[in-house]
């Protein structure tokens, strides 16, 4: 069983992360992805704005549970 979670701070991954240990669960792969400036910053911030206040990274995390037999 496989399930990926996408997290706002690394606080939030370390607090989800020891109840799905506690749970079965093990990280598979953790990766950091920037996400895209919206509309509205762009618009608020201008577009050189936006282009130096990004959005804050967001953490991927894929879990796996292997089932028993």
């Amino acid at each position: 069983m496989i399930e990926v979670k996408r997290y706002k701070s690394e606080r939030a991954y370390r607090k989800n992360a020891k109840r799905m240990a506690a749970s079965g669960w093990s990280v598979v792969n953790a990766v950091s992805e920037q996400p895209r400036s919206g509309c509205g910053r762009i618009i608020m911030l201008g577009g050189i704005g936006s282009l130096i206040w990004r959005p804050k990274p967001r953490f991927v995390v894929t879990y796996e549970r292997k089932q028993e037999r």
